[in-house]
């Protein structure tokens, strides 16, 4: 007696399964690339040899406090292999905190205001959008109105936010946060879809641009 063919029912789902299972995606270098995008105009960024990642934001975005924080762990992890900055973007309505950004740099008073209006703008969402708020900010927070004020006027400052604002652009940043690698990458919450994504994504990227210079070194060693 001859055997019937396996059921309709049954080859439909076998085949279901098996295009469902190679359908899942995997932690490959294929799903890294659709997390970052890797930039039109390459820029060189950084003097020496480590690899340069600039942190793009703004003090008015929640989300640019959060990755700061968890930033500091993969600053530690790779130290020595890559540095780190931060960068203002700008734009029409933020161009008054980079401006103030880097007059505080300026005058030595960084990260005393950075962290300050950061709190004062993300976590007790105070409106200090004008040169006038910053200012009086400034001023509150135990800074020299004055030299800020000056600071905030000057050449040195002016040049800062106008390379600011061609990085903006070169970037092609539309979103903050934003993660810039080696001036070839950037990854960001549109792409990474989560900061623990845009930290991982940011890892790989500095793994693959050290990874040259590790193998020179230790064929370096061994000559």
């Amino acid at each position: 007696m001859r055997r019937s063919p396996l059921p309709f029912r049954v080859l439909a789902l076998f085949f279901a399964l098996f295009f469902a299972l190679t359908a899942v995606p995997t932690a490959s270098s294929e799903d890294q690339r659709q997390r970052y995008a890797t930039l039109s105009d390459p820029q060189t960024m950084g003097a020496d040899k480590t690899v340069e990642v600039i942190q793009v934001f703004w003090y008015g975005c929640p989300s640019c406090g959060q990755l700061e924080d968890q930033l500091k762990p993969l600053i530690d992890e790779t130290h020595g292999q890559a540095s780190f900055r931060r960068m203002p973007a700008v734009a029409p309505r933020w161009e008054p905190h980079a401006r103030a950004y880097y007059a505080a740099e300026t005058i030595g008073a960084l990260e005393h205001f950075h962290q300050a209006l950061a709190i004062a703008m993300q976590d007790e969402r105070r409106p200090i959008m004008t040169e006038a708020d910053l200012i009086n900010f400034a001023r509150e927070i135990g800074i020299h109105a004055d030299a800020f004020r000056a600071a905030y006027h000057s050449p040195e400052v002016e040049r800062q936010v106008q390379q600011a604002a061609a990085f903006t652009e070169r970037f092609e940043i539309a979103g903050v946060p934003a993660l810039m690698i080696n001036g070839k990458y950037r990854t960001d919450l549109q792409l990474a879809g989560t900061q623990e994504a845009m930290i991982e994504v940011s890892r790989a990227l500095i793994e693959d641009a050290t990874a040259p210079q590790s193998r020179r070194g230790r064929r370096g060693q061994r000559q």
